[in-house]
């Protein structure tokens, strides 16, 4: 769910910074014009700035937390459905590729059994 939300502020970011971008683009443009004697403005460049900005965060916010849930739910299908031989592939590759660390902090993470049970060896 983390992983969720950090998608989703990240996006609703990214869409506001590219609204403040164009807004500066559209100043420097009027400011370019006026210093040349041009009267053409781009209108828009600072109004409703509360509003766009505000859209564009709540835009973002939704959108990247719904793609990235859709893309988490998509890979989660698509483990279930591995064969035991493509998961050992996927294993091979990750420590061939110096990626066994991400899955090893997977798997400590992960609630594979209880914690609490163990077992005698003293026969």
């Amino acid at each position: 769910m983390k992983v969720v939300l950090a998608h989703a502020m990240g996006e609703g970011f990214e869409e506001v910074s590219e609204e403040v971008l164009s807004d500066f683009s559209k100043s420097a443009f009027n400011v370019v014009n006026w210093l040349r004697g041009d009267e053409t403005r781009i209108a828009g460049a600072w109004e409703n700035m509360g509003d766009r900005y505000g859209m564009s965060l709540l835009g973002g916010f939704i959108g990247g937390g719904l793609s990235s849930a859709g893309t988490d739910f998509s890979n989660v299908r698509q483990m279930a459905k591995m064969s035991n031989e493509s998961a050992i592939q996927e294993i091979i590759y990750m420590v061939n590729n110096d990626k066994i660390d991400d899955f090893l902090k997977y798997v400590n993470k992960a609630d594979l059994a209880p914690k609490y049970l163990s077992f005698d060896t003293d026969e």
